[in-house]
């Protein structure tokens, strides 16, 4: 199950980012060991996360046709996307650019699309959001990469700077490319 660690006061507001678009749910936010003597608005919590069961059977239930002995469910049908991920705003152009990725890497089972579907879904707002959001604050920076950002020092350097950031983290030859935080879709040859 996916887990981060982050600050306890942001708890509720974590929680309702995760479970906002209906994918997943949050299984629990406990805080860590150890820390005796911090103050409370420095205190560090575990939360984890996984998978609503009902993403995955609102997708199966799409696909009762298909041959139970092969449990194929490629080509992903763009009725499908738009049921599982319903605030999808171009299911039509998803599908095109989705059936090659997951024929390429054999995700084919109702299960692995399914759960596919629902971090990719996740992390791009359900494939409404294209640009990476890196506007962290030093905190976060420190909690999401613990050994690209040891001290607050800095990370303080890179704190709410998102065109920073990704030069660090992108590779020498996107460093000069405009927009590169932009996901290029070949949709090639796509009805």
């Amino acid at each position: 199950m996916p887990s981060k660690i982050i600050l306890c006061s942001d708890c509720a507001k974590e929680k309702k980012s995760i479970e906002e678009n209906g994918a997943f749910v949050v299984v629990s936010c406990e805080p860590l060991p150890d820390q005796d003597g911090v103050p409370a608005h420095a205190q560090q919590c575990k939360i984890i996360w996984k998978v609503k069961e009902v993403t995955a059977l609102r997708f199966a239930e799409n696909h009762s046709s298909v041959s139970s002995s092969l449990n194929n469910i490629l080509p992903l049908a763009e009725q499908t996307l738009a049921a599982a991920l319903p605030l999808c705003k171009t299911p039509g152009v998803w599908v095109a650019a989705l059936n090659p990725v997951l024929e390429k890497y054999e995700i084919y089972s109702k299960a692995r699309v399914a759960a596919f579907l629902a971090q990719t879904g996740h992390e791009s707002g359900q494939f409404n959001r294209l640009i990476e959001n890196l506007n962290f604050s030093a905190t976060g920076l420190m909690n999401t990469w613990p050994k690209r950002f040891p001290t607050l020092a800095l990370a303080q350097q890179y704190e709410r700077n998102p065109e920073k950031l990704e030069i660090l983290f992108m590779p020498i030859e996107w460093a000069t490319a405009p927009r590169h935080r932009v996901m290029v879709l070949n949709t090639a040859g796509a009805a």
